[in-house]
């Protein structure tokens, strides 16, 4: 028996152009057409990065501006607070100068009109003593010296019974005379005592002869310069014009002092408002704000919802963010240059 032979496998025909070649390797490939998706993935983390350093830089010049401004802020409420105090004393200053000056002019005012008032029984009203008011004056500052005049009179007419003295004479003239000393030790009021004794007597029926030389004698020395009189003239002298010129200059220097605290609270007041409402403060947060979402939120959001890979047009956009982001940026700090470096003329003028 013959030995049998596997048959051949039959080889199938090769195309001429799939056959392997030398010259194959020479000849170029056809180009593919270009994918428009990219991993997106290192372009949008840079954007991110460089957006998270550019919003850094302009945070930190801001914080320290506010840090500035608090401190700013702080020292002139400090500074405001101690200016009203200023000005309260200034004001105190000239309240007692002011009320300086008219206590000598009511001072003066009753002197002139003590010996009238006395001599009417302690009985009147200021408006009847309006030709001795002082110049500047008017009867409303003068009434209270006025009252307090008649007040004291009144109770010096209590104490000698001025209506029963005026309706019959004494029994004892020598013993009313001699108990005056004695019961107003005080001159003032002892001479305001005997004018009123004096308006009492003229209303007594006539006295005999030897009562009426005596009273007309006691009158005389009433009428005569006595301690009470001196003392009463020291008085009226004691302010005279040089001190009241020193008064109205007192009152000068605290009204001057009082408008100098004024202005100075006014500048400090309108200093804090300054402060309050800083120049440049607005854009610095809108340039931050507007950095972070173009530079730093927007790009994270892409590559923690969005998928990886970027289309051109997407790329584009966020290109397009960033480098808005940086004018931004630039504009900024350009303006705060312009802002710091502008003439002195101009910032009067600005401030004004």
């Amino acid at each position: 028996m013959a030995p049998t032979v596997p048959p051949v496998p039959s080889v199938p025909p090769v195309a001429p152009s799939l056959v392997p070649s030398p010259l194959h390797s020479l000849i170029p490939s056809p180009p593919t057409a270009p994918s428009s998706l990219m991993d997106g993935t290192s372009l949008l983390s840079t954007l991110t990065q460089s957006g998270a350093a550019l919003a850094a830089i302009i945070a930190g010049l801001l914080i320290a501006r506010l840090v500035a401004l608090v401190g700013e802020r702080h020292a002139l409420e400090r500074r405001i607070r101690e200016l009203i105090e200023i000005r309260d004393e200034r004001e105190n200053d000239r309240a007692r100068a002011k009320q300086a000056i008219l206590d000598d002019a009511g001072w003066r005012f009753i002197n002139n009109v003590e010996n009238d008032l006395i001599a009417a029984g302690g009985v009147g009203d200021v408006k009847d003593f309006s030709q001795h008011y002082p110049a500047g004056f008017s009867e409303d500052e003068l009434r209270p010296y006025f009252d307090k005049l008649v007040a004291k009179i009144s109770e010096l007419k209590e104490a000698i019974e001025f209506d029963r003295l005026c309706a019959e004479r004494p029994d004892d003239w020598d013993e009313l005379l001699a108990s005056l000393p004695v019961r107003f030790p005080d001159l003032i009021d002892r001479h305001r005592v005997e004018g009123l004794v004096n308006a009492a007597a003229k209303s007594w029926p006539q006295p005999p002869m030897v009562g009426w030389m005596r009273y007309e004698t006691y009158t005389a020395v009433v009428n005569l310069p006595s301690p009470a009189d001196a003392t009463h003239q020291a008085a009226r002298m004691g302010i005279d014009a040089a001190n009241r010129r020193q008064l109205q200059k007192d009152e000068a220097d605290a009204e001057a002092a009082l408008v100098v605290a004024e202005l100075e609270l006014t500048h400090a007041k309108k200093a804090l408002g300054s402060v309050s409402r800083p120049e440049g403060l607005g854009l610095a947060m809108s340039v931050v704000i507007g950095i972070a979402i173009a530079g730093i939120v927007l790009p994270l959001l892409r590559m923690t919802f969005g998928p990886p890979q970027l289309s051109i047009s997407e790329r584009t956009i966020f290109a397009g963010l960033f480098v808005a982001s940086l004018v931004a940026f630039f504009v900024y700090l350009w303006i705060e240059m312009r802002r710091i470096t502008r003439p002195v003329d101009q910032l009067s003028n600005s401030e004004s």
